[in-house]
């Protein structure tokens, strides 16, 4: 017998604000071309990416303090100690030595060393036309057994546009910037986490939209000319004092991606083409830590309709509820299923790889109805 519960909490409230008014019509002719250089800029070595590749995961990983697990684990033992990555079409090695970590490349060898759970991001010793930086955010050098590592890639490049960074995250780890493959964001680098979206076609600085005519694969520079079609405004807001939400949206045909912060009740709201928008991925995080304790469902949140020259918000706050099944095999005995757990807010949007807070825990309920019978609290491992 199967009955539902519901577990009650503070979190997260979504309320879709602005009047929906009808799509616009075809771009106007693009303006004139400019070309930027692009800076190497290396992101902090233990800090959580959410992008493509991680925040994007059906299984993505939290490790201690809100460190996002990225897909490259190395492990080493008696027989391995030698790791060999291609960056920039060069060979690189990390190697397991005895004394810990190091790099090597064509141009030497650089020791590695630790930084919180990490290690500190380096530029690797590689013949490049830019600095190529790797992040090792997670390493275990215990004196028994294996010797556990987790990389990804800590390469961005970076201008400015209209006063904002534009920054450009080698999301596949390959030493080459594209279009295809790769993510960006627009804005400020001094976030608790880091949130990038695919590249695309459109950007936006805030106040201006501009096309990307191309991007040098080895990071060096940007060419865009500024959009001259009609424009709306989108803004992500949130109320809750010890929370805020970085989210990366698209719009229907993949040409114009987002990152936007929900961490104040009145944002300044984005430039943006008209159209629908949804969820790729995001990250949420704790506003007096900087940890990220959960990541955004990809697709879970309610399309968001942007009208020309008209201002959509989406309003992030209020409470969550968990959602699980159990099992009830006799009278006041009752198993629940761990894979059915399901953390949402009110709107129905889906949060994963949660992390609870233990100090409070949750009272579950059976509900008959109306009629609520507690089980007591319940504990998360």
């Amino acid at each position: 017998m199967r009955e539902s519960l519901r577990w009650v909490g503070q979190g997260m409230l979504l309320v879709l604000v602005g009047a929906l008014a009808a799509r616009a019509g075809p771009a106007g002719p693009p303006g004139e071309s400019v070309s930027a250089s692009l800076q190497s800029a290396p992101l902090d070595g233990v800090a959580a990416v959410v992008s493509k590749t991680d925040g994007a995961a059906a299984k993505a990983q939290i490790l201690g303090a809100g460190i996002l697990a990225p897909s490259v684990h190395i492990q080493f033992g008696p027989v391995v100690k030698e790791y060999g990555l291609k960056i920039a079409g060069q060979k690189v090695s990390i190697i397991a030595t005895d004394s810990g970590f190091a790099v090597k490349g064509d141009t030497g060898q650089i020791e590695l060393h630790q930084n919180g759970m990490g290690l500190a991001s380096i530029a690797l010793p590689i013949t490049s036309a830019q600095k190529y930086y790797l992040a090792f955010p997670f390493v275990s050098n215990a004196p028994v057994g294996p010797k556990l590592m987790m990389v990804r890639s800590g390469g961005t490049v970076q201008c400015q546009i209209d006063g904002q960074n534009v920054m450009f995250y080698d999301d596949n780890l390959d030493g080459r910037y594209t279009m295809a493959d790769d993510t960006f964001r627009v804005g400020g680098t001094d976030g608790p986490i880091d949130v990038f979206a695919p590249v695309s076609e459109f950007f936006s600085t805030g106040r201006s939209i501009y096309r990307i005519e191309s991007l040098a694969e080895d990071g060096t520079t940007l060419k865009y000319s500024p959009y001259q079609g009609a424009a709306g405004k989108l803004a992500v807001a949130c109320d809750a004092a010890d929370w805020g939400v970085m989210a990366a949206l698209t719009n229907s045909d993949g040409k114009m991606n987002l990152v936007s912060r929900g961490a104040a009740s009145t944002p300044d709201a984005v430039a943006a083409i008209p159209g629908q928008y949804k969820l790729l991925y995001g990250g949420v995080f704790s506003k007096k830590t900087g940890a990220l304790f959960a990541l955004l469902a990809p697709g879970s949140l309610p399309v968001v309709e942007v009208a020309a020259d008209q201002t959509q918000t989406l309003q992030l706050g209020g409470a969550l509820h968990l959602e699980f099944t159990v099992n009830k095999q006799t009278p006041g005995n009752i198993t629940i299923q761990p894979s059915s757990y399901r953390v949402k807010g009110k709107a129905g949007e889906e949060y994963t790889a949660f992390t609870f807070d233990k100090s409070k825990p949750a009272e579950v309920f059976i509900s008959r109805g109306d009629t609520k019978v507690s089980l007591g609290k319940i504990g998360f491992s």
